[in-house]
């Protein structure tokens, strides 16, 4: 996680979540390569100084909401902060983790009880690509962890895919699902996604 400058004057009790994307895994080859990039390790992490647009501290830039607390949360486990294997995998004797539901969850902890989100006014959870699929996928999970007087709002960004689905296709999401350990809750609502997603298929 990255936690940038506070919120100063009219946006002091306004926060923006950002959940960072980057593609996904799909077997445990795959996630043993992405395990040495910085999409898969904070180890290699490259850490940013400034942002654009909605998540940008440039009143030109964004005057709407410039002043608000960012906190950015880096992507590292492949399926969109929904993977929760509770043990770890070795692949070529190295040890891989499906933790991205409790990275999520434990930066909530962070941001709510130490840095004050939990006496937030309004708080907007956005993502970009694989970060905006985990805010289709997360939204309702970070609003149950807020203040029912919070204002909240979801913005995902380029998070709506649309792939050739048919059953074939569905059992491989299904496996997907099985390897990261995400919840049957999770699972379900994914594999219904990407069928629902055929409706939105262009000629």
């Amino acid at each position: 996680m990255e936690a940038f400058p506070k919120g100063t004057g009219s946006g002091r009790n306004n926060w923006r979540v950002h959940l960072d994307g980057g593609g996904s895994c799909d077997d445990l080859a795959e996630c043993y390569s992405r395990s040495l990039t910085d999409n898969g390790s904070t180890r290699r992490l490259r850490t940013r100084d400034t942002f654009g647009g909605f998540l940008s501290s440039n009143q030109d830039e964004n005057p709407d909401f410039f002043n608000w607390n960012l906190v950015y949360i880096h992507y590292c486990d492949g399926a969109c902060f929904t993977s929760n294997r509770p043990d770890p995998v070795t692949q070529k004797g190295k040890t891989l983790y499906f933790r991205g539901q409790a990275i999520l969850d434990a930066v909530l902890d962070e941001v709510n009880d130490v840095r004050g989100m939990s006496n937030a006014t309004t708080v907007i959870l956005s993502g970009n690509s694989a970060g905006g699929i985990a805010v289709y996928r997360q939204a309702d999970h970070v609003r149950s962890r807020l203040p029912r007087t919070v204002r909240y709002m979801a913005l995902p960004s380029s998070g709506l895919m649309v792939w050739d689905m048919d059953d074939k296709a569905a059992e491989v999401f299904k496996r997907r699902a099985a390897m990261h350990g995400m919840s049957g809750k999770i699972c379900a609502a994914v594999v219904a996604d990407f069928i629902r997603a055929r409706k939105f298929k262009p000629p």
